[in-house]
């Protein structure tokens, strides 16, 4: 009997061990490192799946079908510090380790290459970089209403940042003051929707006040009299030293006490009811509920990160590894100047792009300055019992409303991004400082980021950021309502 139990035992255990035999081996995943991104690669045979779960610090890789050699391998890259191979239930398990963070929708890029060359099967190609951030289609977003009825209507002014011979940061393509406007027409379409609510920019094409900067900063700050709220758009650079370590959304607002970052959580855009408002007196398009219609040339969406895959059949055709990341083929077509027309990025190592200068700054050979072309309309003012806060607010009183104002607006743009945050901080910029209303100035993200900068080519991308900034402003025009 015994015998007979250790014959069993034995044939169960060949068994086990002929099932391990038929499973293929997987091959050590192959890693390379890019400008501001790294890449992992697992070449896997045809029939297997995979499973990818974003958990925070680490990415789990679980295939089925395949066998893998355990090991802890050191990459020791900014976005990829090394992995984990493990076997469990009949599993082959990768815990990815990216420092800068992964969830579904940020931190890393999935997709499906064709075989190397002289192999068989697909490739699973995994991108990790803190800079990658939300690209897919903007659907059904929450419809952007205030809390309460202005008498008046309240108005935000919106400031492109640079402008004239002022190009701002230049990088990877891009023209910062090109960008900032781009953005500032974007949101300023989403404001629009919004009844008890008017919109006006400080300039509306490249003219600006004056070649002089401090004189045209001083013009802009002064276009914030009896205005609701001043909103300055940016775009970040660094000198090249630091280009792939510096990424992200970060919101100012001025406080002359030093004050140290915060962090604020990414908040959901709230559906407000309200009360009704008479259309004549926010503008024909005041009852229209349907959110804004980009004119642009919509890009190939992006899936979810999280998904289980079928066995592949069909591959996206690439070169070996191409180094170009998942989603970030096809740029934007307008407000984005073109790659043969752009500026050479910044080359010198100790050269930074200043984003809002109190210097006098003219150059050698200005380009014509202008006013712009947009009227400049006195908003009517709106009385403190109407809006629970006055529209000329001594020093710190300002401050306060500044710092709700930057927490509301870096909150929703992390909410419809799922960018990389880098808080909401205190500045001296001469704009914020000197606008006579509640003033912010938000950097959308870095020029000389090679992830981000591609981001900021993306439609969808920028009509998120945009989203994000209306909605952190509506909110914040409806917590002025008095309870």
């Amino acid at each position: 009997m015994r015998f007979a139990q250790s014959l069993m035992g034995l044939a169960a255990l060949l068994a086990a061990s002929n099932c391990a035999l038929a499973a293929p081996l997987l091959a050590a995943p192959r890693v390379a490192a890019y400008d501001g991104y790294t890449r992992l690669v697992l070449d896997l045979p045809t029939g297997i799946t995979y499973r990818l779960e974003p958990l925070g610090a680490a990415l789990r890789v679980t295939l089925t079908g395949i066998v893998g050699t355990p090991a802890t391998v050191n990459v020791k890259k900014p976005e990829l510090s090394g992995y984990i191979i493990a076997n469990t239930a009949g599993n082959t398990v990768l815990n990815i380790v990216a420092p800068q963070s992964v969830s579904e929708r940020s931190g890393f890029r999935a997709s499906i290459l064709e075989p190397a060359t002289g192999k068989t099967g697909y490739r699973l190609v995994l991108d990790f970089s803190g800079a990658f951030a939300d690209i897919t289609k903007l659907a059904n977003p929450a419809p952007l209403r205030l809390a309460f009825t202005p008498a008046q209507p309240l108005t935000v002014l919106l400031d492109p940042g640079h402008g004239g011979p002022d190009a701002g940061a230049l990088g990877n393509g891009l023209r910062e003051d090109t960008l900032n406007l781009g953005m500032a027409m974007r949101v300023k379409a989403w404001l629009e929707r919004v009844p008890g609510v008017r919109v006006e920019l400080t300039r509306t094409n490249n003219a600006v006040f004056s070649s002089d900067k401090r004189t045209d900063l001083n013009a802009r700050a002064q276009m914030s009299r009896g205005k609701t709220l001043f909103v300055s758009l940016h775009a970040n650079a660094v000198p090249r030293a630091s280009w792939n370590s510096q990424f992200g959304v970060e919101t100012y607002y001025f406080n002359p006490l030093p004050t140290k970052p915060v962090y604020v959580p990414p908040l959901e855009p709230q559906v407000l009811a309200g009360l009704a408002i008479n259309p004549s007196a926010a503008g024909p398009n005041a009852t229209d509920t349907s959110p804004v219609t980009m004119t642009e040339k919509p890009i190939l969406d992006s899936e979810p990160a999280t998904l289980i895959s079928a066995p592949v059949t069909s591959f996206t055709s690439a070169p070996e590894d191409s180094p170009q990341p998942a989603g970030l083929e096809q740029p934007a077509t307008d407000g984005v100047p073109s790659e043969t027309a752009a500026p050479t990025p910044l080359e010198d190592p100790n050269l930074i792009a200043p984003l809002e200068p109190a210097a006098t700054v003219i150059p050698a050979a200005p380009v014509l300055v202008a006013a712009p072309s947009s009227q400049t309309v006195a908003a009517p003012l709106t009385t403190p019992a109407q809006i629970g806060v006055s529209l000329t607010l001594p020093g710190l009183e300002r401050v306060g409303a500044s710092k709700m104002l930057a927490s509301s607006v870096q909150s929703r743009l992390l909410y419809a991004t799922h960018a990389n945050n880098r808080g909401v901080r205190s500045a001296d910029f001469y704009v914020i400082k000197n606008a006579e209303c509640p003033a912010i100035l938000v950097e959308i993200g870095f020029v000389t980021h090679p992830i981000e900068a591609q981001m900021l080519k993306n439609i969808n991308y920028l009509e998120r950021v945009s989203y994000g900034v209306a909605s952190g402003v509506t909110a914040y025009l409806s917590d002025l309502a008095t309870p």
